[in-house]
């Protein structure tokens, strides 16, 4: 739940710091206090979009803290979610900070950890929904969302049975964009099969290898290098013959010195090792110039060939749009593509098996998701109806129509809420039928009815009780009330019957300080209490009457 609000330089708010309880709370005031800017700057809280203009004029920057008490089910999904981001969460709570600048982009916060945007919007859509008099059952698409959730109070599988319709759906469209994507392949391929042909062959006969190019341009420097010192290893092999085998003599002068040398003496001993190391550094030395000799071998010779192979593959790797060390890869690519042109008839029908089992898989478990659906919006249905007549829609009938839909990762089904407001009237969508009171006492039934089941453990009710009044605005309070039991509920309420029931009254005020204007929030002891409900029955003269309504209303607020 929300417990505390920090507001620093945004619009009226100069500093503002609001500790928020449990239950039902509700906060009023005249219009135009700032109770919108109070929404505003905890959106930029929970990451919605931020203006500069909602920075203070006399600020470079505005500030905006929301802290949460964290129940263990949301403490674990949320570490789940900060541990992707090597984020760690503290047990003790968690706190959102934004902060926007004039000139530079604004910054997000957890826990005084650097955040993006993104992830402090996906953190906040965990923690509280703002509604507006009955925004979500404007939008049709959200009413399969509300009765998922109901379905999930009855089925505890109903979570599985979701994924598993998401996991097949996936499934079957990568089956089918992998058949329509071979259809299309094959159908180019056959137009092309005589170029292709001609490519695999050109490429075929040059027979390329990974990293031959640069091996080639190695080759090119050193037959280059090798024709220049040529005739330096000719001349030296020359003189090594001349006038006789160099290894010859050191042979026989080593043999002359071991002779002369007495079993007794080692005096010779030196040089003839010297001898030794000699003959074997020269035979090393000659097998290196007869190398090298072999190699420089007519280079121009050699340069011209190499040149020519290198050029032959740096023309076909221009041809055919690839670096030069993919042209094997590009080969295979071809001969693979050949293939599966030849063999096209059996590949396309294993294929389009394969799309029609994917697509069975996915109906299959779609279906048994659609009758869990169904199942539920007749629960739903019924529990709605029977709490219409407490919010004083006695005559009204609520329904959830399933009908079949466009297939999605959901499903194949889309509900649609239905209304017929008085006896003998036609179920009709609720959403062209329903008045702005209908929809507001509707929403809170649902959110009633699902308090405690869903994710979300805190809400705030942007003056939903817009339209309604008297003893209709007081079971619209009541109801809130009665959310407040399961889940911590805010209403920004112009209401005094909905005001009179929360449990906790704060009220938000605008005061003239010489050049600015500033807004307050302020929470309400039991005497300022029932002064702000006689302002809000009487208006700005407060009567005695009206003091004696507010006390009237605050002691049936049970």
């Amino acid at each position: 739940m929300l417990t505390n609000l920090s507001i620093s330089n945004v619009v009226l708010i100069e500093h503002l710091e609001i500790a928020l309880k449990e239950g039902f709370s509700v906060l009023t005031g005249e219009t135009g206090a700032g109770k919108s800017i109070l929404l505003d700057s905890l959106s930029l809280a929970l990451g919605m979009r931020g203006d500069t203009s909602l920075i203070r004029n006399t600020a470079d920057k505005a500030s905006v803290s929301a802290e949460f008490d964290l129940n263990p089910e949301l403490f674990k999904s949320l570490q789940k979610l900060l541990d992707e981001h090597e984020i760690t969460l503290d047990q003790s709570g968690l706190i959102l900070r934004r902060v926007l600048y004039r000139t530079e982009r604004s910054r997000a916060f957890v826990n005084d950890q650097p955040i993006s945007i993104g992830l402090l919007k996906r953190i906040g859509d965990t923690l509280l929904e703002i509604h507006g008099q009955f925004d979500r059952l404007l939008e049709p698409a959200s009413h399969r969302d509300f009765l998922d959730t109901f379905a999930s109070i009855s089925r505890l599988d109903f979570t599985e049975l979701k994924n598993a319709v998401k996991q097949a759906y996936y499934d079957w469209l990568k089956a089918n964009d992998t058949y329509n994507e071979t259809v299309r392949a094959i159908a180019e391929g056959r137009d092309q099969i005589d170029f292709i042909h001609l490519k695999i062959k050109e490429l075929e006969t040059l027979g390329a290898k990974v990293g031959e190019e640069d091996s080639l341009v190695q080759d090119l420097q050193e037959v280059s290098h090798y024709g220049k010192i040529s005739y330096a290893i000719e001349q030296a092999l020359q003189n090594l013959r001349i006038p006789k085998d160099f290894v010859d003599v050191l042979h026989t002068t080593k043999k002359i010195l071991e002779k002369a040398q007495s079993s007794d003496q080692n005096q010779l001993e030196h040089a003839i090792s010297a001898l030794d190391r000699s003959s074997i550094e020269l035979i090393e030395a000659v097998e290196q110039l007869k190398v090298l000799q072999s190699k420089s071998k007519d280079p121009a010779a050699q340069q011209q060939q190499i040149e020519e192979r290198l050029h032959s593959i740096r023309v076909l790797s221009r041809k055919f749009n690839v670096l030069p060390d993919e042209l094997p890869d590009y080969l295979d690519k071809l001969t693979l593509q050949l293939k599966v042109i030849e063999e096209s008839e059996e590949l396309v029908m294993q294929l389009e098996k394969q799309r029609k089992a994917a697509e069975a898989l996915f109906l299959k478990a779609a279906q048994a998701l659609s009758a869990v659906r169904k199942e539920a919006a007749l629960g739903l249905s019924q529990a709605v109806t029977k709490e219409l007549p407490d919010l004083k829609l006695d005559q009204a009938r609520f329904s959830v129509d399933v009908k079949e839909s466009v297939w999605s990762e959901t499903g194949v089904d889309r509900a649609e809420f239905l209304i017929a407001s008085n006896k003998g009237q036609e179920l009709s969508s609720m959403t062209k039928s329903a008045s702005g009171g209908e929809l507001a006492r509707i929403m809170l039934t649902l959110k009633a009815i699902l308090a405690g089941h869903g994710s979300i453990p805190t809400i705030i009710f942007d003056e939903i009780d817009t339209g309604v009044s008297g003893s209709i605005a007081a079971a619209v309070g009541k109801r809130l009330a009665a959310l407040g039991k399961h889940i911590q509920a805010i209403a920004i309420t112009h209401s005094p019957q909905v005001a009179a029931t929360a449990s906790h009254h704060y009220i938000v005020a605008k005061y003239d300080q010489g050049e600015q204007m500033v807004t307050t929030v302020t929470k309400l002891n039991d005497a300022e209490r029932r002064e702000e409900l006689a302002r809000m029955l009487s208006g700005a003269q407060i009567t005695e009457e009206a003091r004696a309504a507010a006390i009237i209303l605050l002691s049936n607020k049970n």
